[in-house]
Parts: C-alpha cells; sequence; structure tokens
C-alpha cells in the first residue's frame, strides 16, 4: 500500500539511512499500480528533500501514475519538467502518455504525441499504435485505423497480441473481418518486432 510504503521510507530515513533513487522508483511504482497522484506527489517531495536525481524512470513512472489516475494534462506537464531537468522522453512515455489521451477520448492530442514521436526518430513498437486503434474503433473511424495500419506496414511494426486483438475488434464490428484478417497477414509476415525508421518524414495524417 502507498501510505504504508511512504511510511517506511520515512522512517528509514529518520533513523539515517540514506535512499537511493530506485527506492525512489520503487515507490512511485506502487503509487502508479493504485493511481494515488496524491501520494506519488509526497514521495516526490520526499525525493527532492534527499537531493536526489530523478532519472528517465522516475519521470515515467510519475507520468504513468497521472496517467492511471486519469490526468492527462497533468502527465503533460511531467514530461514538460522532464524535458526542463534535461531528459528527453523516450518511446514508454510516448506510450503512457499517448494511452492517457487515449482514455480520455482525445484522439487530436494522441495523435499529435505520436507525430511528436514519429518525427522524433525514436524506434516504436505495436504498444503506440493499439490505444490509437482502440481509439478510432470507439469512434468508427475507419479510414484513420486504416492510415495507421499502413503506417506500421511502413515502420515496419509488428503487432503483439495485444495489437492484433484491437485491429480483429475494429474490423469485426466493422463487419470487415476479412480485412482485418488481411492486415494481420500483412504486418506479422514483417516479423520485426520494433519499428524502424523510414527514409524522411512519413506520419499519418488526421
Amino acid at each position: 500500500h502507498p501510505k504504508a510504503a511512504v511510511w517506511c521510507a520515512m522512517r528509514m530515513i529518520r533513523i539515517g539511512l540514506k535512499l537511493n533513487i530506485v527506492t525512489f522508483n520503487s515507490l512511485l511504482n506502487v503509487c502508479a499500480k493504485t493511481g494515488d497522484l496524491g501520494f506519488a506527489e509526497r514521495v516526490w517531495e520526499l525525493l527532492t528533500s534527499c537531493n536526489l536525481r530523478p532519472n528517465t524512470i522516475t519521470y515515467n513512472t510519475m507520468i504513468n501514475v497521472c496517467a492511471k489516475a486519469q490526468q492527462s494534462q497533468a502527465a503533460e506537464d511531467w514530461v514538460h519538467r522532464m524535458r526542463a531537468a534535461g531528459i528527453e522522453p523516450c518511446m514508454l512515455t510516448y506510450s503512457v502518455i499517448i494511452s492517457a489521451h487515449a482514455r480520455a477520448n482525445d484522439l487530436e492530442r494522441a495523435h499529435a504525441l505520436f507525430e511528436e514521436l514519429d518525427a522524433s526518430g525514436i524506434e516504436t513498437d505495436s504498444g503506440i499504435y493499439t490505444p490509437l486503434i482502440q481509439l478510432c474503433s470507439k469512434n468508427h473511424q475507419v479510414d484513420k485505423v486504416e492510415a495507421y495500419l499502413s503506417h506500421m506496414r511502413l515502420r515496419k511494426v509488428t503487432p503483439d497480441g495485444k495489437a492484433q486483438s484491437a485491429i480483429m475488434q475494429f474490423y469485426a464490428k466493422a463487419g470487415r473481418r476479412p480485412r482485418g484478417e488481411y492486415w494481420i497477414a500483412e504486418l506479422t509476415k514483417q516479423g520485426q518486432p520494433l519499428g524502424q525508421r523510414p527514409t524522411g518524414r512519413q506520419a499519418t495524417r488526421s
């Protein structure tokens, strides 16, 4: 439980034990599991009081806490703080924040972040595309799903089980199951779990 974990950490500090950033990352991860943003912020205050420097994992975990708490704007604010600290977002950062906006039914912002990721040169996997496909499915946006799948093919991204399920559910719901089967076959024959950059900037467009 987050409160018990923080209490233990505070007790360790009082008796003179020095905590490292790994300990605080673990504490934030506990908060992420429950979506307890308030306690995560208390952990962060405790972290800074120990004069420790947050790393990529620390920021990503805090962003994940915001996402679990359904606070997509707070998640973006932490990305800004991450950059201000001289740490660039990685694929996991984008995956978490895109998912947060997808859960908030904000395709415009989720897609804008997708394009930002695409322009960054960071390699991607199917976890980036899955929440976008699911959101488009929810809003019956066939053209956008086709655009994302075409982009996956361009980037040579092989869909994992969750992505394949999202694709098939979308096309089955649309009464076009054979089209879903086509895309699964088309993307899985690439056989590469991580995307590769195409030449130039070739992002999908809204």
